[in-house]
């Protein structure tokens, strides 16, 4: 009977530390969620500034104009 109360009073324990172990991995999920948020929209807003447009993450495009003035400079760079 006593063993069995202090392996009751352990599976408590361990129920506990698994809740607080997985509220704190929720935690950073959610932060670095933010993070990442917060990145996204400040290369999306310097790319824009710059004319480019950004349709996902990481991926960028050029408008028609912006691809123009591209070329016309490659082109002065390489005379």
């Amino acid at each position: 009977m006593f063993y069995s109360i202090k392996a009751h009073q352990k599976g408590i324990e361990v129920k506990k530390a698994l809740s607080i172990t997985s509220k704190i991995t929720l935690w950073l999920l959610a932060l670095l969620g933010v993070y990442a948020l917060v990145i996204f929209v400040a290369l999306k807003t310097y790319y824009q500034n710059k004319g480019y447009s950004i349709l996902t993450f990481g991926v960028i495009i050029m408008t028609e104009e912006t691809y123009e003035a591209y070329l016309d400079t490659n082109i002065k760079q390489k005379r």
